[in-house]
């Protein structure tokens, strides 16, 4: 396996060196617009993420190989990289994750309630250690469940 050596700025602006191996398992190239031997482009050509999720870009000066320098990059650049040179597959993998968030524990509806009756869910869910919408379940749940026992037993674990 090869190892290329790169360099990385720190947040103080002091360059520090590593070597990272493009041909190691988990590695991924991304080739730029006009890279290769046909048609090199001066500037950056290609970028690499590490097994570890670090990005390096390599940049020439000379249109050549022969001349190519590694740097690691924030991920701000190598999104920005990657949007520039066409691998959107890679921007939505890698940085359009969706956010954290609950899980969806059923199907979303919308309803209209007058304010006061707000205000009484939003008091009874504060005294339950519950949020609104978690309460606003347990209730239609209990409206519909066909086993008075069972209706009972939720009323009482509510308070209500």
């Amino acid at each position: 396996m090869s190892q290329i050596p790169y360099t990385v700025k720190d947040s103080d602006g002091f360059v520090q060196h590593g070597v990272f191996q493009p041909d190691f398992p988990g590695v991924e190239y991304f080739e730029g617009e006009g890279s290769g031997e046909d048609n090199p482009v001066y500037g950056v050509n290609d970028l690499y993420r590490t097994e570890s999720g670090f990005w390096i870009w390599g940049t020439s000066n000379t249109g050549t190989d022969a001349l190519f320098a590694y740097e690691g990059i924030t991920e701000e650049q190598a999104r920005d990289w990657l949007e520039k040179n066409g691998h959107h597959e890679a921007v939505d993998r890698y940085f359009n994750k969706p956010k954290g968030g609950r899980p969806a524990k059923g199907e979303k509806f919308q309803a209209r309630v007058p304010r006061a009756t707000l205000e009484r869910i939003d008091a009874d869910a504060a005294r339950n250690e519950m949020d609104r919408s978690d309460l606003v379940a347990a209730l239609i749940e209990i409206a519909y469940c066909p086993s008075v026992a069972e209706r009972r037993m939720l009323e009482t674990a509510l308070g209500i």
